[in-house]
């Protein structure tokens, strides 16, 4: 199955946390993001969930 970013506007519970990031991969993050029309952290998250369910 490829990875596909999922809708993080969903209403469910959020809490905030601080990661760090190399540099050049926080700017492609934001390409990503920009790209697909979603913000950084759904693509974070989408990236989480896709390893986390072994695909």
């Amino acid at each position: 199955m490829a990875f596909e970013l999922k809708d993080f506007n969903k209403k469910y519970p959020k809490i905030t946390k601080s990661v760090y990031l190399p540099e050049e991969l926080a700017k492609k993050i934001e390409e990503m993001a920009a790209k697909h029309g979603t913000t950084f952290s759904g693509v974070i998250v989408s990236m989480i969930e896709y390893c986390l369910d072994g695909k």
